[in-house]
């Protein structure tokens, strides 16, 4: 291909052909050059924008590889795979809004595309519009029932929605296609403490302490679940790592004021409210421990 274009600087296919090439071997910016040749020698080919385009996103310039695509809808606004790059791009740009718009029309020129459904859910996730979100994953779903990570995302926008029970199913059917992995099982504890299931929720979150032992906002949450259920020498086995791995958590520390409280450790008590209080103010209940702790320390 390079020869030829050597020998006939006009010949549009083989600079075309030498740019999907260089693109199968993994170099993109390489094929840039090339690809945007064959697009100056045929102007109103909608197919030889969308190559630059998609040379220039795999080499990083998500800025210039949009331009080419909306050059190129410009020029075929009934291409299905030119909305689909352009609406992927605007997406992984933080573009939401105008990936929502692409994915809509990809939909309306491939009703059946499970994967523009699937785009859409995200962009309609980045907006916040959870409700059409889940619908649209959904709609997915009919298409490609076994993927496991989609069902794990509807559950994901399920739960942070509040719909606890509607995302635990979509969790239990994730689980029965794959294991769960740290993702599943974080927005299991997640639904399971907002309900205050706390027996529940603590097999969980120990199964992501076994996963991610480094991980103190997994430490942070079984701790304040076995606080919660008044198992409070188990959570201060817990808590205490968890704040050395994240002293600035004041939430791991009034666990542990409470955990020490209410096992009559006084003076660790006091010590974990005292730093509480350099950070923000201590609630009515924070004041009548520490004058407690105070009296029983014989302090009055």
């Amino acid at each position: 291909y390079a020869k030829a274009v050597e020998l006939d600087p006009k010949m549009g296919p083989a600079y075309t052909d030498l740019g999907m090439t260089l693109l199968d071997l993994k170099q993109p910016g390489d094929a840039v050059a090339p690809l945007e040749k064959a697009a100056e020698l045929s102007p109103t080919d909608a197919h030889a924008k969308l190559l630059v385009g998609v040379a220039l996103e795999q080499s990083g310039k998500r800025a210039e590889a949009i331009e080419q695509y909306q050059a190129a809808e410009k020029l075929d606004p009934k291409d299905p795979q030119i909305h689909g790059a352009l609406a992927e791009a605007l997406l992984d740009a933080n573009r939401a809004s105008d990936a929502e718009a692409e994915f809509r029309a990809l939909i309306a020129l491939q009703p059946e595309s499970a994967q523009a459904h699937l785009g859409l859910a995200r962009a309609l996730v980045a907006e916040k519009k959870t409700d059409e979100a889940s619908a649209q994953i959904q709609d997915y779903l009919k298409a490609r029932p076994n993927d496991a990570e989609a069902r794990i995302e509807d559950a994901s926008i399920l739960i942070n929605g509040g719909k606890y029970d509607e995302g635990l199913s979509e969790l239990d059917r994730a689980a029965a296609i794959k294991p769960p992995d740290a993702t599943a099982l974080n927005l299991r504890a997640q639904a399971y403490l907002s309900e205050k299931k706390y027996d529940a929720a603590i097999p969980v979150l120990q199964k992501l302490t076994a996963l991610d032992p480094k991980n103190p906002q997994y430490a942070a949450a079984l701790g304040h679940a076995l606080v919660e259920k008044k198992d409070y020498a188990d959570a201060l086995r817990v808590l205490i790592p968890a704040y050395k791995a994240n002293p600035n958590s004041d939430d791991v520390l009034t666990d542990i004021a409470t955990a020490e409280y209410q096992q009559g450790n006084c003076p660790a008590t006091l010590q974990a409210l005292g730093v509480i209080s350099q950070h923000r103010n201590l609630p009515a209940a924070g004041w009548y421990v520490r004058a407690s702790c105070y009296y029983r320390l014989g302090q009055p």
